[in-house]
């Protein structure tokens, strides 16, 4: 069940202020149990529970990927210049590299 952490917060201030007081802890409490409750109805029973109506592909779901024997492949293009430069890198680690020494 998402939560929107925001609005909880700005329901929660607009109730008590910017600050809570310890005995108005209590209150804080069923208010909070309260709006968890609408975003319960929400997403079970009210108009979050069905799917949303797209025509057409959803384009934005795609994620970039690889795979984890490319990253046991010295050298591969995916992973930089390879395993040569990263040790030449390594053995330097104190040097100032060439684009700042000259600024």
């Amino acid at each position: 069940m998402p939560v929107n952490i925001e609005l909880l917060l700005h329901r929660l201030q607009e109730r008590f202020g910017q600050t809570l007081d310890w005995f108005e802890l209590p209150l804080a409490v069923f208010q909070l149990h309260s709006i968890l409750d609408e975003t319960e109805d929400y997403w079970e029973r009210g108009p979050g529970a069905s799917p949303a109506n797209l025509a057409g592909i959803f384009h934005n779901l795609a994620i970039y990927g690889w795979m984890f024997a490319t990253s046991t492949i010295p050298g591969h293009p995916q992973l930089g210049r390879g395993e040569a430069d990263r040790e030449a890198r390594a053995a330097d680690w104190l040097e100032v590299p060439q684009r700042l020494a000259g600024q």
